[in-house]
């Protein structure tokens, strides 16, 4: 914790950013977000300063001529938690929302109703307040 006069401030945990061709493996928590909207990621980064643990996020949201789907599948193999927003991905990687959301690491959004993916996964999220819980699970089997 870094002292500013009467203020404690905590400093942001190390985070890892990694896109595109880019690939880092290691075993630091790994969170893959498909095609966030600026909310998940805002989200994402106060409960990452709230709970103070090194990761490294995998960021996939290229435009449509840049996507490249192997690099997206190896980085889903790798990370241990996956946020899918659906509506916001591009028509190829909804092509494959029905794989991701089959995994149990993936929490996914939309807004769309009468979906099949209730079907494969009761991941379904509205906002981020279950990853603190889902970040906690993880960090427990880690360290086990």
């Amino acid at each position: 914790m870094v002292h500013f006069g009467t203020e404690y401030v905590n400093p942001m945990p190390d985070v890892t950013l990694v896109s595109p061709p880019d690939i880092l493996t290691n075993n630091e928590l790994s969170l893959l977000l498909i095609y966030p909207q600026n909310n998940i990621k805002t989200d994402l980064q106060d409960i990452l300063l709230e709970l103070q643990v090194p990761v490294v996020v995998y960021l996939y949201e290229p435009p449509v001529e840049l996507e490249d789907p192997d690099w997206l599948l190896t980085m889903f193999n790798t990370a241990d938690i996956v946020v899918l927003d659906i509506d916001n991905s591009e028509m190829k990687t909804r092509d494959l929302a029905s794989y991701f959301v089959s995994f149990d690491k993936t929490l996914w959004l939309t807004n769309g109703s009468g979906l099949y993916y209730n079907k494969l996964s009761v991941n379904r999220i509205y906002d981020l307040n279950y990853l603190k819980e889902r970040i906690g699970v993880q960090l427990e089997k880690t360290k086990k």
